[in-house]
């Protein structure tokens, strides 16, 4: 016979656990609410995060991020972004399709993003402004209701059924059902804006019975800055430069201290032919070292654009390139870089 799993679990109303009842990467629920908990720390402390049924999603995931588009004028370096992010690292900016880097390429004083240098002219501007959900998130979940009217007609239906379940009925995504029989939305009920009410349009009473389904269309998990969705310890980043020299030129770097490993694509172009180069690097370094391999190269010609290579200079891993030609070429690579 097959063991069953279960996690830690209480069935008092409003029981919550501390963050001493929980390991990293374990669940608790609460059944008699509805809630599901697990334990995070933000680099400073623990805190415990709650999950919980409600019809707030969708509200919740509208209002994630707030975007922002902008033409740079060559001058100017302080854009609007329209609300005050929590950290500087909520905020992602991508400047004529490079990616930028939070603290490096600009800072973030309430709500005006300063560049370092202003963008060129022309320079497309995206912006997006992350907000922080919180450390309790609502989802939606499919939930049930049972209405069984008294001898008074009514035509309203809200609060609490028949089970002690308050109402709470998406507005888009739900189905009534009269003695079994499906409503049609519109025709023969309306649903409230915040889910709680459901107006018919002709009365019932007893013995009539109502049933609801309302069926979850989100799940959300609490994001609290940029670093959180998926690039935790892990840090992307674009650069592009265009040259006319055969000299070595440093296209990307980043300090030894806070990046271990480096993957880089890149694409070469050279303007005047037309021709088109693209590679892949992986690199590692031990602090004064730097081993890598290239691999992946595809050319549209028989010659390279440009050799590459990744070193060490002043505490900076460093992604360089000796063009082939004096002819003005652009080299571009996205960088994947992985923290220490």
């Amino acid at each position: 016979m097959a063991t069953v799993l279960k996690h830690k679990r209480s069935a008092v109303a409003s029981s919550t656990p501390a963050t001493s009842d929980l390991e990293f990467g374990e669940l608790a629920l609460n059944t008699r609410d509805g809630k599901v908990f697990f334990k995070t720390n933000d680099g400073s402390s623990d805190a415990v995060v709650t999950i919980e049924s409600s019809a707030s999603a969708a509200i919740i995931a509208s209002q994630l991020a707030t975007t922002a588009v902008f033409a740079g004028d060559g001058t100017t370096t302080q854009y609007a972004i329209g609300s005050t992010p929590d950290t500087v690292n909520n905020v992602w900016c991508n400047l004529d399709g490079l990616e930028q880097t939070p603290g490096v390429d600009f800072t973030v004083l309430n709500s005006t993003l300063t560049f370092t240098t202003a963008p060129a002219s022309g320079d497309a501007i995206l912006i997006r402004n992350y907000k922080s959900v919180g450390s309790s998130t609502s989802v939606q979940t499919n939930k049930k209701y049972h209405f069984i009217p008294t001898s008074t007609s009514i035509t309203v239906l809200t609060g609490a059924d028949n089970n002690g379940n308050v109402l709470r009925a998406h507005p888009s995504s739900s189905m009534v059902f009269l003695n079994g029989a499906k409503l049609i939305h519109d025709d023969d009920y309306l649903i409230s804006s915040d889910g709680l009410t459901i107006t018919l349009v002709a009365a019932v009473s007893s013995p009539d019975e109502i049933e609801i389904h309302s069926f979850g269309t989100a799940s959300l998990i609490a994001i609290q800055n940029v670093e959180e969705v998926g690039m935790l310890h892990s840090v992307q980043k674009s650069s592009r430069i265009v040259t006319a020299a055969t000299t070595l030129v440093v296209i990307d770097s980043v300090d030894i201290t806070v990046f271990q490993s480096c993957k880089y694509q890149i694409m070469a172009k050279d303007s005047v032919t037309g021709n088109f180069q693209i590679l892949e690097i992986n690199s590692i370094h031990d602090g004064t070292d730097v081993y890598l391999t290239e691999y992946g190269e595809v050319l549209t010609s028989s010659s390279a654009i440009g050799t590459f290579s990744v070193d060490i200079t002043s505490g900076m891993l460093r992604l360089t390139v000796v063009p082939a030609s004096t002819n003005s070429s652009t080299f571009t690579a996205h960088r994947i870089g992985i923290e220490v």
